[in-house]
């Protein structure tokens, strides 16, 4: 499938909904119905791309779409999927505006080159933004959907929602909030192409307008009306040379017009990055006086730290003070202990001196009672031999008795 191809397809299917004529058979249906079929058709759009995107990076979305892509982070990261590091450069900083734009500009200068498509036929970096065209950006997203489906293999997970069913049936798949966003995004769009129509010239034919869905108006050029209008007059050569003398006129007008509307879009743009710039630097000064703000709260309080600290060094010298003194007082008293302890201590030595006598007389104590002992069992013994003695003797008087009333 050829670029030219998935741009026609998706130019098709993305204004199936807003085209005047109805198939045959159908009757034309209002304008309130054909709105909110409009807007079921956008809500679905959004849905198949959100889909393909979290495939994609492998990741939910979990704020709404428009927001998730507006600082233009998630689009790089798309980018390169379809080619590692494409796009080196990502503008991470988030309190410029500028850097966000940068990002979506990058996406759509490179997908433009990588897919072979036509920048003018996806989107502009205002649509996205300024949220000012989100079903242009949204039918420029699909293009690039589709073509990079086509083109990476990998990247082939795109799938188209189902819309089949009653209108009110299929509305019931979203929610109230996203119904209303998705009018307000049609309206904006709506106003911004009036908006973008009434400040050209309202017979000459824009090449970059789009349709609510990104669609490309060619209307017709003067030349072919003043022909239609003129068909049925006798002398329309004569209108035909007039209106090219005319034409030659208003072209040199135009080419004026078109000189100065640059020139006033370039001042505009020039005046909306000055103020974006100076919107950018207040906030940084306020940042920069609310960080200051918070380093002399936190000054004040280390200084009210530091004065507690201080009085607290003042009690501890007068306490320290008060201590030297009772210290100075207490000197004699100190040279009295010194003295007590001195002399403690040489009675200690005697006292030690005395335990050593001490021990000394009790071993000689000790080996007295042992002497002792053994001269008392030696006293015993010896009574015991001299009871005997005395038993023996008492024997031979008996005997020596016997013996004389034996001999009487």
């Amino acid at each position: 499938m050829t670029p030219e191809e998935v741009h026609t397809m998706t130019l098709r299917s993305a204004d199936k909904l807003t085209d005047s004529a109805e198939p045959e058979g159908v009757a034309r249906i209002d304008s309130a119905r054909r709105q909110r079929m409009n807007v079921i058709q956008l809500l679905f759009r959004k849905l198949e791309l959100k889909t393909w995107i979290e495939s994609v990076l492998n990741e939910p979305i979990t704020i709404d779409l428009t927001k998730a892509l507006k600082d233009g982070k998630i689009l790089i990261q798309i980018a390169n999927e379809m080619e590692e590091d494409c796009i080196p450069r990502v503008q991470e900083q988030n309190w410029n505006s500028w850097f966000h734009m940068d990002n979506i500009r990058q996406f759509i200068a490179t997908c433009a080159k990588l897919l072979q498509l036509n920048e003018l036929d996806l989107f502009e970096v205002v649509d996205l933004y300024e949220e000012k065209n989100i079903p242009r950006v949204v039918a420029g997203l699909r293009m690039i959907a589709l073509a990079a489906s086509e083109q990476y293999p990998h990247l082939n997970t795109f799938q188209f929602a189902e819309e089949s069913g009653d209108l009110d049936t299929v509305q019931l798949n979203f929610t109230k909030e996203q119904i209303e966003q998705a009018e307000l995004e049609l309206k904006t769009a709506s106003e911004q192409e009036k908006l973008q129509a009434k400040g050209e010239n309202s017979n000459t034919a824009n090449p970059n307008s789009a349709n609510k869905f990104g669609e490309r108006i060619v209307p017709k050029t003067k030349k072919e009306r003043v022909v239609n209008n003129c068909h049925q007059c006798v002398d329309s050569q004569k209108v035909l040379s007039d209106f090219d003398t005319k034409v030659q006129l208003s072209q040199q007008q135009l080419s004026l017009l078109d000189q100065l509307n640059q020139s006033k879009q370039q001042i505009s743009s020039s005046k909306q990055y000055i103020l974006a710039s100076k919107e950018d630097l207040l906030q940084s000064k306020l940042q920069d006086l609310q960080s200051l703000s918070d380093l002399s709260s936190s000054l004040t309080a280390k200084l009210e730290s530091l004065k507690e600290i201080q009085d607290q060094n003042e009690k501890l010298l007068s306490q320290k003070k008060v201590l030297v003194q009772d210290l100075s007082e207490l000197q004699p008293q100190l040279q009295e202990l010194t003295t007590i302890q001195s002399t403690i201590d040489s009675i200690q030595k005697e006292i030690q001196s005395c335990s050593n006598l001490r021990d000394e007389y009790q071993k000689k104590i000790v080996l007295l009672s042992s002497e002792l002992r053994t001269l008392q069992h030696e006293f015993e013994a010896q009574e015991l031999a001299l009871q005997q003695i005395q038993l023996e003797n008492e024997k031979i008087k008996s005997f020596k008795r016997t013996t004389s009333t034996f001999e009487s």
